[in-house]
């Protein structure tokens, strides 16, 4: 008996500890920013945005490449299936017409690898590059993100679009997105978006 009284006063002393402790720290302020918002194009960050165009237009050429190689190896599906169609009804020399779809059908396996292998280095190249371009982009929104929290006495920035499902309510008076990516294309030297 004597136990269970010692326990519920060390509880007691515990929990008006905590509540002391928690009056002194006072309330957490908690904002939310939506990260995804700053590559929108209209209303996002522009030097990010502009950092993301910038490496469109640099890719242009093999975006236009790989396009152009992929019509290609289409317009030879359509040649194979128009010869297939060919050999179906009867239209010609079926030696001739299996011979020109043999000779269609390798090149369009040597296209579609040669494309595979094209799409690839595209895409390395294209992630090296976009980390080269957007990181110190990143680095200095997420500093200025830091500085706008201290600025306006934010305890805590929660960044939503890495919270998938995991939200069941928010209340978006908390949403600091907007005002911070005024604050930050106001502050910060960049192209403006045309």
């Amino acid at each position: 008996m004597r136990i269970h009284i010692l326990l519920s006063a060390a509880a007691l002393i515990a929990v008006f500890a905590l509540s002391g402790y928690a009056q002194t720290i006072g309330a957490t302020k908690i904002a939310l920013v939506n990260s995804d918002a700053f590559g929108y194009e209209k209303t996002g960050v522009t030097k990010l945005i502009n950092a993301y165009k910038a490496l469109e237009t640099e890719f242009k050429p093999t975006t236009d490449d790989l396009a152009a190689t992929s019509a290609k190896l289409d317009g030879l599906v359509k040649e194979i299936q128009l010869l297939q169609t060919q050999l179906n009804s009867n239209q010609g020399d079926p030696t001739a017409i299996r011979k020109t779809m043999d000779q269609k059908t390798d090149e369009g396996t040597r296209l579609q690898i040669d494309l595979k292998r094209k799409q690839e280095d595209a895409k390395a190249k294209l992630d090296k590059r976009q980390a080269q371009v957007t990181q110190p982009i990143v680095k200095e929104i997420s500093a200025a993100l830091e500085a706008y929290g201290k600025k306006n006495s934010i305890d805590m920035i929660l960044d939503v679009s890495k919270l998938d499902g995991s939200i069941l309510m928010i209340n978006y008076a908390m949403d600091i997105t907007d005002a911070f990516i005024k604050d930050f294309n106001a502050k910060a030297v960049g192209i403006p978006v045309k």
